[in-house]
């Protein structure tokens, strides 16, 4: 029999469900993450398509930053920016 595991696993970002389930407010559970946020990771956090997410941080309408070619997005900063909007 497998191991019961939390649905929140630290430092990884939980499905969007898991959060609603939970009743956890979107930019807390943000502030738990401690690494740059994928544009898939994010997508699925906000309930919108990886295409929407990168849209948005070429249009300089969500806070994101570089890492070589790749796109990610500091938590924190999205917690903040989702607590101003």
């Amino acid at each position: 029999m497998k191991k019961h595991q939390s649905p929140i696993h630290v430092g990884r970002a939980a499905p969007r469900q898991t959060i609603k389930a939970l009743k956890i407010p979107l930019p807390d559970h943000l502030e738990t993450i401690d690494h740059g946020l994928t544009t898939t990771e994010l997508a699925a956090l906000l309930g919108v398509s990886r295409r929407s997410i990168f849209d948005m941080a070429k249009a300089g309408r969500i806070p994101s930053f570089r890492v070589g070619s790749s796109v990610r997005f500091d938590p924190h900063v999205v917690a903040k920016w989702l607590r101003g909007r």
